[in-house]
């Protein structure tokens, strides 16, 4: 009998590790992201080379506050208000840095809307010398001075998780922030604090690898000794 008990929780424990290793590597659904036809503008970006494959992500924020009262706004008013916004960060490109377009290839607003900056197969313009293979996303808000919204941390990880399973070049130990490669505060101070081992850009971090490289859940405990340049990745950074 207690040897029947004993098959009985090896059969038990193997079909949960089989649920979680299916799991694991199952495909993370595509979030909604607004293209930039509902922004009134072409996929066309006149003089701007391709530039693929992409083998990094760097995160940003556009370092313009989002007010309370905006936060406040019902749903058709903040659509508007995001749309307001991506189009001042995208004047600011085009008049000030003399850019072709928008530098980002996204951005993620504070309700947790994605939007298409310049599409993802063209060159950026984000980061200083560490354009060429890199997705840029930024993050609607002053970032340094204000907090991102839960909404907004939670689409920046779908997002990322989404681009890391479809661009399997792109490892998920190559998720930087603007200040891992130039002179800047950016993306901020309240994601990504260099003094913050725990900071929520860091955290985030850890969940993508935990999520795509180990299994679906991982204890807290377990989540934050989870190193964040892992010596044990292979493959590129994957299994």
């Amino acid at each position: 009998m207690r040897r029947f008990f004993w098959l009985l929780s090896c059969l038990i424990s193997c079909s949960h590790q089989a649920q979680a290793l299916a799991a694991a590597s199952s495909p993370p659904p595509r979030p909604q992201i607004h293209q930039r036809s509902e922004l009134g503008l072409s996929d066309v970006i006149p003089d701007v080379e391709e530039d693929v494959p992409k083998v990094r992500i760097i995160v940003h924020h556009t370092d313009i506050v989002i007010s309370s009262q905006t936060k406040k706004l019902d749903a058709g008013q903040s659509w508007e208000a995001a749309k307001a916004h991506y189009h001042q960060v995208r004047d600011g490109h085009i008049y000030g840095e003399h850019w072709s377009d928008i530098g980002y290839h996204y951005l993620v607003d504070w309700e947790g809307r994605i939007l298409v900056g310049r599409p993802l197969h063209l060159l950026g313009a984000h980061t200083f010398s560490y354009n060429a293979g890199s997705v840029g996303i930024a993050l609607m808000g002053d970032i340094e001075n204000q907090h991102a919204t839960p909404k907004q941390l939670e689409s920046l990880q779908d997002l990322i998780s989404w681009i890391l399973y479809s661009h399997k070049q792109i490892a998920p130990s190559q998720v930087y922030g603007h200040q891992d490669f130039n002179s800047t505060h950016c993306p901020g101070h309240y994601l990504d604090d260099p003094k913050d081992a725990d900071s929520p850009f860091k955290r985030m971090k850890k969940r993508l690898m935990a999520s795509l490289l180990l299994t679906p859940k991982l204890s807290e405990k377990r989540l934050e000794t989870l190193p964040l340049s892992a010596p044990w990745l292979i493959n590129g950074g994957r299994w």
